[in-house]
């Protein structure tokens, strides 16, 4: 998967827009986890890796694999910068990223 964010743009993306295999989100053993949820978890994801290896701060997808969870791929956006990452993404594993 190759994917471009330009500035912020990325945080203004909705993350109703999940792309998942069980409908809307990703499943837990309590059943599908809510927006909120989802965005909360992104954001832990993204603001506890340190910044030398943290996807956000990523120039070409080298790291979009740090520190995923198995129920869900977080898509990094950007720290207000361009760019273009090259990614492979597991089959049939929702997509979760900013908004």
């Amino acid at each position: 998967m190759r994917t471009t964010t330009a500035g912020a743009g990325i945080a203004a993306l909705a993350l109703g827009a999940v792309l998942a295999r069980c409908g809307g989100g990703a499943d837990t053993a309590e059943g599908p986890l809510s927006s909120e949820e989802l965005q909360g978890r992104w954001w832990t994801w993204a603001s506890t890796e340190p910044g030398a290896t943290n996807p956000v701060a990523d120039e070409d997808g080298s790291a979009c694999g740090r520190d995923q969870p198995e129920d869900v791929w977080f898509l990094a956006g950007t720290f207000g910068t361009r760019a273009e990452r090259a990614c492979a993404v597991p089959e049939g594993v929702p997509l979760a990223f900013p908004w």
